[in-house]
């Protein structure tokens, strides 16, 4: 995954670079902001569309009980894109809480200080608190994610079974491609 994200940076940060040297009126700040402000909007973007990714593969491999890796991330591409709403917008809004922590554990750290012995105490506690938070952030995260691709799991097998009237055990491959 770090390779894919490496090369993302790379390709979208050089395109930008060859566009704006083509312009011979780019002598100002503002031209570079924007670009690379959107260039750089533009990975985190696609960063966060390639950690969805990779987790939802991990729920395919599970339920699956595969270990073809390769399959897994095909399979979970193809379930993002045919639910992107769903997918993107509960991933986004999964991590504004963590940003939030992150946010007032600097501000705590910047107020706190370590130059007393309480203050060395109370950090302490801080930070603790801020890895537990951050452990259970994540784990909230998966298991989100992995009941938004139950749900959609089930929802087929209950169709079949009205269809029928009998249980059609379908595998993990079946539901995420319809």
């Amino acid at each position: 995954m770090l390779v894919a994200q490496v090369i993302t940076a790379l390709v979208l940060f050089g395109i930008t670079s060859f566009v704006l040297s083509l312009f011979d009126n780019v002598v100002t700040e503002t031209p570079l902001f924007w670009a690379y402000g959107i260039a750089g909007f533009i990975f985190a973007c696609s960063i966060v569309l390639l950690l969805m990714i990779s987790d939802y593969a991990k729920f395919y491999m599970e339920m699956a009980e595969t270990s073809r890796v390769f399959k897994a991330i095909g399979k979970a591409t193809k379930y993002v894109f045919n639910n992107f709403l769903r997918t993107y917008f509960l991933y986004a809004l999964l991590l504004v809480a963590p940003l939030i922590t992150l946010i007032l554990y600097k501000l705590t750290f910047d107020k706190i200080g370590m130059s007393t012995m309480f203050g060395i105490i109370a950090m302490f506690f801080v930070q603790q608190l801020f890895i537990i938070l951050r452990v259970w952030f994540r784990v909230w995260s998966l298991s989100s994610q992995f009941e938004l691709y139950a749900d959609d799991y089930v929802q087929v097998i209950n169709f079949d079974m009205e269809l029928t009237g009998k249980i059609h055990h379908k595998t993990v491959t079946d539901t995420v491609d319809s």
